[in-house]
């Protein structure tokens, strides 16, 4: 089965792919980093409240499993992150000067 698609809506989703391209090309890892970081936060607090619902049956069981398996997988991801950081510095300073 193939799927036909228009001609905006081609450009519009090269546009995205694109601007997500220039976006992590001109920003340092300082900002990546940042913006890690304040994406864990958000879930953080996003799932802290869901579960608080959850506790008085006013949240979607399946919908707090999911958004738990989200945050463990991006903890996850931030402490390997954390975790090659301070390899890559304990090398260098191993490194004779």
């Amino acid at each position: 089965m193939t799927m036909i698609m228009g001609t905006s809506s081609a450009f519009s989703q090269y546009k995205k792919i694109d601007g997500i391209g220039e976006k992590s090309a001109n920003s340092g890892f300082q900002e990546v980093l940042k913006d890690s970081l304040k994406d864990a936060a958000q879930s953080i607090r996003s799932n802290e409240k869901m579960v608080s619902q959850g506790v008085f049956n006013q949240a979607d069981l399946t919908t707090l499993t999911t958004e738990t398996a989200q945050l463990d997988v991006m903890i996850s991801t931030l402490t390997a992150l954390r975790d090659k950081v301070v390899a890559t510095i304990q090398e260098v300073q191993k490194m004779p000067i």
